[in-house]
């Protein structure tokens, strides 16, 4: 018996809800309905491809604030279909099907130069083809993992998988698999595939007819090697339309759209199923919502960091993001009024979600929406020596919108304990270590102690705990470099470019008068955004830009010492890109 949750027209939670930046629109625009998106994020941005109504597949990168890096938007195939992006934190991979080959295309660096290699390119047994997927895993045994279904058994589909082994030059495909070769099992298309330790799940659907479709739904395991017997998970009088697999723990999902056909509408409604991740027994059906838009790509689930399931639905009026954190009764409405026929997507890195929309109808730019969690902590933190200085290392975060700052407690000897002050704000995401070399940490003479921390920082901003602390006795101190705890500084904005709006972080070393103003390039001020009293210390302020034009502006700062004895000035430019 299928178990209904009732729908509460509530938000997440308040602070949920608070950390979902506003609706943005990006310069990308489809007038034609595209035929299929998907989208994957790594520390370099959001790498989205699109299948066009001509069949170009375009990439694009796209920043958290929507901005389009278009010395990176590139076509990647003309006359290519079902378009499939995956990857891990510093590689991208493409594939898609181009007549009887599936091709795949990779980048290192961000999207902005692909290598291409027609040796790898992965030959099918027929042009007509009814889906792609592909997950990368990390480790030895890992690589990516490639399902895709071709009309090869009369009018029926049958699926296929196998593993690019990218641990080795070249890459190798391996470990190729029929999976629909069992009877009773024997055809099936519109695969799906997600891994977990030791087992790689795929499933496939048993329609063969067209839209909107309607079949079972089954699954096949491999489980370190050895393929498993096949699994009915949908079937009978709940037929599916498309499934996709998602890992939680020990857990494995199967979400699903049901064709309904008992409610006079012909509708598609939002089910899943679970089973434990080396079980055979699956649950009954669970029913989310109601009434999702009739086409492919109208659902996408992800998991973010913290373990919790995120779903996002097109329906007819907009877009609802559900979570499983405690139960499915919650959602969120991304988009209150998405184009019903183009397709959705959802994406995340650490805890952030990016949730991908369209514009309806005859203007049709692609819309997105950013939840932004605050940064995971860095880790592996550590500090090492360069050249006889202090040098901080640690991992990289994996946010594309992460900046690192870094502070310092200096404390001389048979002086108090200093006091925690910021060295830098501006580490960039791309950065992974820091030399000091305001201290040299041999010498003949002790003179003190260096302690150094560091945290992540997000565009909003919000900010990661810090990480443990790292000390070092110093010897010796650069006069013309050491950092001071009563330091003049103003930093360059973040971030920059930006749209609509942007953090100018500041510090004083004294009380006195402060004001700080952005100028257009007329030298015209057009925002006073402090202009009061402060005494010694840090400081931000956020400019919103959101009533001015695109272009270069300038920011200053002007501090004046109570005693007038101290005038200090400083500008910087950044860049308004909408």
């Amino acid at each position: 018996m299928k178990k209904i949750i009732l729908l509460i027209a509530l938000l997440y939670s308040l602070t949920f809800s608070q950390q979902w930046n506003d609706l943005k629109q990006t310069t990308i625009q489809q007038l034609s309905l595209p035929i299929k998106m998907d989208v994957f994020t790594n520390s370099s941005g959001n790498h989205i491809l699109i299948e066009a109504s001509n069949g170009n597949i375009i990439y694009y990168n796209v920043n958290s604030s929507g901005i389009v890096d278009v010395t990176k938007t590139e076509t990647i195939e003309s006359n290519g279909d079902f378009p499939t992006i995956t990857g891990s934190s510093d590689k991208i991979y493409i594939f898609y099907k181009i007549g009887t080959n599936i091709k795949m295309k990779y980048s290192t660096d961000g999207g902005g130069n692909w290598i291409y290699n027609s040796s790898l390119d992965r030959q099918i047994n027929s042009s007509i083809c009814n889906g792609i997927d592909a997950v990368y895993e990390d480790g030895l045994a890992g690589g990516i993992h490639l399902v895709w279904a071709t009309n090869d058994n009369g009018s029926d589909y049958e699926t296929y998988y196998y593993r690019l082994n990218t641990k080795v030059t070249p890459f190798q495909w391996v470990e190729g698999k029929n999976v629909t070769d069992v009877t009773n099992y024997q055809y099936g298309g519109n695969p799906s595939v997600a891994v977990s330790t030791n087992r790689v799940h795929i499933s496939w659907n048993t329609n063969s007819g067209g839209f909107p479709l309607q079949g079972n739904a089954n699954l096949r395991d491999r489980y370190n090697g050895v393929w498993q017997s096949p699994q009915p998970v949908v079937s009978g009088s709940e037929e599916s339309g498309y499934e996709m697999l998602i890992v939680q723990g020990s857990t494995l999902y199967m979400f699903y759209t049901q064709f309904d056909f008992g409610s006079g509408e012909n509708r598609w409604d939002m089910d899943f199923r679970t089973r434990s991740i080396s079980g055979t027994v699956w649950s009954a059906s669970t029913e989310i919502t109601t009434a999702i838009a009739l086409i492919p790509n109208s659902f996408n689930v992800v998991k973010s960091f913290d373990n919790v399931i995120h779903l996002a639905c097109l329906k007819t009026s907009d877009v609802l993001i559900y979570y499983n954190s405690n139960s499915w009764n919650s959602f969120y409405e991304i988009n209150s009024n998405p184009d019903p026929g183009m397709p959705t997507a959802l994406t995340n890195i650490s805890n952030d979600l990016f949730s991908f929309s369209w514009k309806p109808y005859d203007e049709r730019y692609l819309m997105l929406r950013q939840y932004d969690a605050a940064p995971l902590t860095p880790t592996n933190f550590a500090g090492t020596t360069y050249n006889n200085h202090p040098k901080l290392t640690w991992t990289l975060n994996n946010g594309p919108d992460v900046a690192y700052e870094i502070h310092r407690k200096v404390s001389p000897l048979g002086e108090p304990a200093g006091t925690w002050q910021l060295l830098t704000d501006n580490v960039s995401a791309s950065t992974s270590s820091y030399v000091d070399n305001g201290f040299e940490i041999t010498g003949q003479h002790r003179e003190g102690f260096a302690e150094y921390k560091i945290r992540a920082r997000d565009s909003l901003p919000s900010y990661s705990p810090y990480t443990n602390s790292v000390s070092y006795t110093y010897y010796g101190v650069n006069k013309m470099i050491q950092y001071e705890a009563d330091v003049f500084s103003l930093s360059q904005n973040y971030p920059n470019p930006f749209n609509p709006s942007t953090v100018i972080s500041y510090s004083i070393p004294f009380e006195g008068s402060v004001r700080v103003r952005v100028f257009n390039t007329l030298g015209e001020i057009v925002s006073e955004l402090v202009n009061q009293t402060q005494t010694a210390g840090e400081y931000q302020t956020t400019f919103d830009a959101g009533n001015l034009a695109s272009g270069m502006y300038f920011y200053s700062i002007e501090a004046v010492s109570s005693d007038g004895s101290q005038n200090l000035k400083e500008v910087k430019k950044m860049l308004l890109q909408k």
